[in-house]
């Protein structure tokens, strides 16, 4: 069982690690792209404000130093927060380190213990690598990344999880959402954070079944199962 998870753009700089580790080579050759490009054609490209541009500027020079971060710690959006990585038993984390997966569009499929630098990329940005888009130059990676005919638990947003062929796994998707005074309530926020407590709940109860994940509770928000292709 393979549980994949979107990044987030927050980024929690509180856990450094000193390391002389080398990035993979399509992790590379993203970067070597990006420096190549003038300030003002990486702002036009990456379609991000003053202040964000200003914050991945930032970033870029951080690759420069051998300063790292475990990337489940590193990143701090609300999915991030809700899953309350540090407070994990050594049980639970051990489950997270076999099972899940975080997708980005800078470094390909991580691992929660893979060490990283902080970076702001997405696949909105109009970036051409060996002339793909960055969807295309990362999804053969994607798919590799998890054996074929495996369960796969889709807790990541439709702008990462469309990168797989679903129909080369047991995939499963998830509706998060809440009922108030009989009415269905839906939005992204509240989806983050049921994916972040759902991970949780896998974790802490070593979930292993997929009959057993019915069985779980998520504080304040319901979620809903449903196997692909729909029945």
């Amino acid at each position: 069982m393979k549980i994949i998870l979107s990044p987030a753009k927050k980024m929690n700089l509180t856990n450094p690690i000193e390391s002389n580790l080398s990035f993979s080579n399509q992790t590379q050759i993203v970067l070597d792209k990006l420096e190549k490009y003038s300030k003002d054609e990486l702002q036009t490209i990456l379609k991000i404000s003053d202040n964000k541009f200003a914050e991945f500027l930032d970033y870029l020079t951080c690759f420069k130093n051998n300063t790292f971060y475990k990337a489940v710690e590193l990143y701090s959006g609300t999915a991030y927060k809700a899953l309350d990585y540090r407070t994990l038993k050594q049980a639970a984390s051990s489950y997270l380190t076999d099972h899940l997966l975080i997708l980005s569009a800078f470094y390909g499929v991580l691992r929660p213990n893979t060490l990283i630098k902080p970076y702001r990329l997405d696949f909105n940005a109009k970036l051409k690598i060996e002339g793909k888009s960055l969807k295309s130059f990362w999804k053969k990676s994607f798919n590799e990344s998890i054996v074929k005919g495996e369960t796969v638990l889709n807790l990541a947003s439709s702008e990462f999880s469309s990168l797989f062929d679903r129909n080369n796994y047991n995939w499963y998707d998830f509706d998060f959402f809440q009922e108030e005074d009989g009415k269905i309530k839906r939005n992204s926020t509240l989806a983050k954070k049921g994916r972040g407590l759902l991970l949780r709940s896998l974790a802490q109860n070593q979930i292993e079944a997929i009959e057993d994940i019915s069985k779980l509770r998520v504080s304040g928000i319901s979620f809903k199962m449903e196997k692909y292709p729909k029945n």
